[in-house]
């Protein structure tokens, strides 16, 4: 819409040219002209002025406070210019243009073009710092300037008012950065492989040149910092490995194994002083463990099993799990167990011999429980278990003559003396038992002669024999054995004695009187 009087607002065409410099803070100028001044009027045309100069107020509104509304000024610098690429334009820097391609203060989509054309070029020129900043132009010129070119006809439809097409290139240049930005990693990667294979190659040059691109797009990459420093420590290295070889071919294996641990340590990843210097202490280890192994095996066939234990455990130490040190310890074991069989084999035997019958069955048992197959320990304890019971009977009779004046246990023994009397070839342990325990029977129904004092006032009662009366002496015949005498007499308290006869032994007089009045 036309203002009435030209001079109070400019065209809309105009007013953009004015917001078109380079500065994003730029704003458009306010016209300074003033307003016409109404002179003369009267009181009749007062309603027509008044209207006239609301419009003017209108106009002057619409020309400075709209373009404040909006935003103005060119898209920001994206980047500087590429020193020395021809192809290289600075964004910060459109091309003058003096026809807009529309009246932008009037198509809110056109302002949504502008606003984002200025958003992708802020980005693009964060791309293209941190691209140079892993030093595109070496790996990647072509594609860079054409990714600038593309910047400068984006940027010139930017200038042009197209911002439709600035977007829509400004679109493609972002696009194409991020394709280059990818690549970044594959070129360092690329340039990695490329110094490590020419390092080992022997190519220095190309392997330092390699590395050197790598630390370009990135600054600080362990893998290249590592390869230039094998580059530089690598004369140094070669000199200790060629020391190395001279030692080795004169025999002195101590020396060539001094070089090559001198090389590693120079560069830990020299892969041929490391596979020379195992060869080398593999050979003289192999030497030790064959050694240790011979000294173990000559203890084993001398029978000091012991010996060839530490030897094994020596050579263990040496070659943990090989195969050598489980048969000869195998072997030890075989040994040991034959030599454990003999040993209880030879004192189950003896035992025997000597009518230990007890020890005998445990030493055969414990053959029996290492080798139940074997024929002998199986009859030695057949025939020595019954030998051990009756020795034992035998043993518990004699111990305790005094149970033998029971008429059951007299019996008992009785029986396991004709037992012992049956037995074939009895030993002179057995022949010992036997008579002691024929005589102690015999003992057992001897009567033995026995002294009782008493009071004369005292009722005696012997268990096991009856009541004997008052009386002050009174001799009794007993076969062995353990008695008890009760005394009893009114007004007194009961006493209560217990007294012992041995076969063929005198006994003490036994005392029965009751002395303690109720």
């Amino acid at each position: 819409m036309r203002e009435p009087d030209s001079d109070a607002a400019d065209k809309p065409g105009d007013r953009f040219e004015r917001i078109a410099p380079v500065s994003l803070n730029a704003a458009p100028a306010a016209s300074s002209r003033p307003g016409n001044v109404v002179e003369g009027a009267t009181v009749s045309t007062r309603t027509l002025l008044i209207g006239i100069v609301a419009i003017l107020l209108l106009a002057a509104a619409l020309l400075f406070g709209l373009p404040a509304l909006r935003v103005a000024g060119p898209p920001p610098a994206a980047a500087p210019a590429v020193a020395a690429t021809p192809a290289a334009v600075d964004v910060a820097k459109p091309a003058a243009s003096t026809t807009p391609a529309a009246d932008v203060w009037d198509d809110e989509a056109l302002l949504r073009a502008r606003q984002e054309a200025q958003e992708l070029a802020a980005q693009i020129g964060k791309q293209i710092e941190d691209l140079r900043a892993k030093a595109v132009e070496r790996w990647a010129t072509a594609a860079f300037a054409e990714a600038q070119a593309q910047v400068a006809k984006a940027a010139a439809a930017f200038e042009a008012k197209d911002f439709r097409a600035a977007v829509e290139g400004y679109r493609a240049v972002s696009a194409s950065l991020k394709t280059l930005e990818a690549d970044s990693g594959r070129q360092l990667e690329a340039a990695r492989a490329a110094g490590v294979a020419a390092f080992a190659a022997g190519d220095l040059d190309t392997a330092t040149a390699a590395f050197e691109l790598a630390l370009a797009i990135a600054p600080g990459d362990p893998v290249a910092m590592r390869g230039k420093a094998r580059i530089a420590s690598f004369p140094a290295v070669q000199q200790q490995l060629q020391l190395a070889g001279s030692a080795e071919a004169r025999g002195d294996s101590a020396a060539a194994a001094n070089a090559w641990r001198a090389a590693l340590k120079l560069d830990p990843d020299t892969e041929s002083a490391r596979a020379a210097l195992a060869r080398i202490e593999g050979s003289a280890a192999a030497a030790r463990f064959g050694k240790t192994m011979a000294a173990a095996l000559a203890a084993l066939d001398a029978g000091r099993l012991d010996d060839a234990e530490r030897e094994l455990q020596a050579a263990a130490a040496q070659r943990p799990g090989d195969p050598a040190i489980a048969d000869a310890r195998a072997r030890i074991a075989r040994v040991r167990r034959e030599q454990q069989l003999t040993n209880l084999s030879t004192q189950a035997e003896a035992d025997s011999a000597a009518e230990q019958w007890s020890s005998a069955v445990q030493r055969y048992e414990a053959v029996l429980a290492i080798d139940p197959s074997l024929a002998a320990a199986q009859a030695g304890l057949k025939n020595a278990r019954p030998r051990a019971t009756l020795a034992a009977r035998l043993d518990g009779y004699i111990a305790q003559p005094a149970r033998l004046g029971s008429d059951a246990v007299h019996a008992e023994a009785a029986q396991v003396l004709a037992t012992a009397k049956a037995v074939a070839t009895p030993g002179p342990l057995l022949q010992k038992q036997i008579a002691s325990l024929d005589r102690l029977l015999a003992a057992a129904v001897t009567l033995q002669e026995i002294d009782l004092q008493s009071d004369d006032k005292t009722e005696v009662t012997v268990y096991k024999v009856g009541p004997q009366g008052k009386f002050k002496n009174k001799r009794l015949q007993l076969k062995p054995g353990r008695y008890t005498a009760v005394g009893a007499r009114p007004g007194y308290i009961d006493v209560r004695v217990e007294f012992e006869v041995l076969a063929g032994s005198p006994t003490a007089p036994v005392a029965i009187r009751c002395e303690e009045k109720l």
